[in-house]
């Protein structure tokens, strides 16, 4: 985790909360996983959204302003 953590500035990966169980469910498990292994990430959730253009508009700005953060 720490040589990744080092490698990589950001990894980044989100979904809408309306998406389906197993698809939420699966980002959900990921997210876990990758918190019990030490790897930094954001998981962005987009309220109120499924896999739509709407979730995928929120998921680039959020992921826009960590990439151009000093």
């Amino acid at each position: 985790a720490a040589a990744f953590n080092q490698r990589n500035r950001l990894l980044f990966f989100s979904a809408g909360n309306d998406e389906p169980d197993w698809m939420l469910g699966s980002a959900k498990r990921y997210h876990e996983v990758l918190q019990a292994a030490g790897i930094q990430h954001v998981f962005y959730e987009s309220p109120d959204t499924g896999h739509e253009w709407h979730t995928w508009r929120r998921s680039l700005r959020e992921f826009a302003s960590l990439l151009f953060k000093k």
